[in-house]
């Protein structure tokens, strides 16, 4: 039979009740008559469910502490996602920044190729500028002396006996480099079939050209009176060529 007496577990403990739960007790004299054969089987029953609860109780407090405490782990796994973000707008920055790069190479590659451009145009310019001014200051091939043994001869340059030069003089204020290079660019030496011995710079702008004999002059000053009367003064001006006397020479 259960006692009359059902006490928490508290009160039980006391007055010697036998626990089974958290709340009902049994007292340890009536334990062998619910436990006999003879026990009321409705007693049977509270008795068994007593049990059950108790282990229960036993594997709930079980459970308490082996349950592991989460937050240090969630806390981790926020840092993580945190870092993570972090890192992934890093990436976006620093992609925009190669992007922003690439664009600047690609501008100076460009340039670059234009100033490649304007240095062989300017090459040109130059190499075909340096022709012109060598049309104009190239001198005639010298003789050579001709002298027989033990003799001493007089030998003048080829034919030419005597020369001229042309002073052109600029209408307006110039440098006498401007007015060297006018002429170069604008009259073609080679088509007029003009030698010149050489060029030499004056002041005032005006510079003096050399040709090898009068019929060079003569066209010369033909073709800047046609060309540029608009711009330039020209007067011949004659001198004698010098004799040379070459002296000790054997052939």
């Amino acid at each position: 039979m259960l006692c009359d007496t059902l006490l928490h577990l508290s009160c039980a403990e006391r007055k010697g009740f036998k626990s089974f739960g958290r709340v009902l007790g049994i007292c340890v004299q009536c334990e062998e008559n619910i436990t006999s054969p003879s026990c009321d089987p409705k007693s049977k029953d509270i008795y068994l469910l007593a049990k059950v609860n108790n282990k229960l109780n036993r594997y709930e407090a079980m459970a308490k502490k082996l349950s592991v405490d989460n937050t240090e782990l969630k806390k981790k796994v926020e840092d993580y996602s945190q870092k993570n973000a972090e890192l992934k707008e890093s990436a976006l920055k620093h992609k925009r920044e190669i992007e922003i790069l690439n664009d600047l190479v690609s501008e100076i590659k460009d340039k670059n190729g234009l100033l490649v451009e304007k240095n062989e145009y300017l090459n040109e310019k130059n190499a075909e500028l340096n022709a012109k001014c060598k049309k104009i200051e190239a001198g005639l091939t010298s003789t050579y002396a001709q002298v027989t043994s033990n003799n001493t001869k007089y030998k003048y340059l080829g034919n030419v006996n005597t020369t001229q030069s042309i002073i052109i003089t600029p209408k307006e204020t110039q440098t006498a480099e401007k007015t060297k290079s006018d002429i170069v660019n604008n009259i073609d030496l080679e088509s007029l079939k003009v030698k010149v011995i050489s060029v030499k710079k004056m002041n005032e702008g005006r510079i003096k050209v050399i040709c090898c004999n009068e019929d060079g002059t003569e066209k010369l000053k033909n073709e800047i009176h046609d060309t540029m009367e608009n711009k330039y003064e020209t007067n011949v001006e004659k001198f004698e060529m010098p004799k040379i006397k070459i002296v000790g020479i054997q052939i």
